[in-house]
């Protein structure tokens, strides 16, 4: 299996995961809602409206993935040239 293999693997896997879907969704109900676009644009506090948290949630979620995931890569890039300097 190639990197490119891994790779789309991958994005396949996250567009199947429940946040990133959750969150694509909200997204689309903000973009959607022209009130909460109006004052977002003015910038009024929406911290309590429930989409906003919603969204704030997930994107929390996603962030500690893209986290896990960059400590996974770093991990592995550290062992290849681990590998690499051994030979």
């Amino acid at each position: 299996m190639t990197i490119y293999d891994k790779i789309n693997n991958l994005i396949k896997h996250l567009d199947q995961e429940e946040a990133i879907t959750n969150i694509k969704s909200i997204q689309n109900e903000i973009k959607n809602n022209k009130n909460l676009i109006n004052k977002i644009i003015s910038k009024e506090n929406v911290q309590n409206i429930e989409q906003i948290r919603q969204y704030r949630h997930l994107e929390n979620k996603i962030n500690y993935m893209i986290l896990e995931l960059n400590q996974n890569l770093k991990k592995i890039e550290r062992g290849n040239k681990i590998e690499n300097n051994s030979r």
